[in-house]
């Protein structure tokens, strides 16, 4: 059980592997993925002041603490960020991932981050790259990651009840709000 389709593999030659192990500083084994339990995370650092003042921003459901959040929004996506993944030592994971839906509520995020001294960034990528960039400076007191909204916000409601909405919306948390609003 691997990445990808086992129907598609294609076998690298010996030599190609060869180099692919000297340029990545590989050591040529093969591994399997390790369960998402098994997952090494670093102990998150997000004081719970911090969380409790980004829950007043955006709600207390749209800040996510727990492992599997913080599994899916850490690393990048480049092959070295992949093979942390898959080996369970992922980079870069955050304390926090919180969903704010609405510029104000981003700015309010980014307030409680610069007075709680959380870092905040807007993709895992973005805060995996910059990692070694933030060590060198004052030691914050979490890590937070800021992804698309997944419940976006309303534009438009027109008098036949067709919305307009925002990008990265779900139709079932869309669906949730229109019954409780309607």
């Amino acid at each position: 059980m691997g990445w990808g389709h086992e129907d598609r593999r294609v076998a690298l030659s010996a030599r190609l592997a060869q180099l692919l192990d000297e340029s990545l500083g590989l050591d040529g084994s093969m591994r399997e993925p390790v369960a998402l339990s098994q997952v090494a995370l670093p102990k998150a650092t997000l004081t719970p002041r911090a969380r409790q003042r980004l829950a007043a921003v955006v709600g207390r459901e749209w800040v996510n603490t727990d492992d599997t959040s913080r599994i899916l929004h850490s690393g990048g996506k480049s092959y070295l960020d992949l093979v942390a993944m898959r080996t369970g030592t992922p980079r870069g994971a955050p304390d926090a991932i919180v969903y704010p839906d609405s510029h104000e509520a981003v700015l309010a995020v980014l307030s409680v981050c610069a007075n709680e001294r959380v870092r905040s960034c807007r993709s895992a990528a973005a805060r995996a790259w910059s990692a070694g960039w933030h060590r060198s400076r004052q030691p914050a007191r979490g890590d937070l990651a800021r992804p698309e909204p997944p419940h976006g916000r309303v534009l438009r409601r027109s008098p036949s009840q067709t919305v307009s909405v925002a990008a990265g919306t779900l139709a079932p948390v869309l669906e949730a709000r229109w019954q409780n609003s309607s």
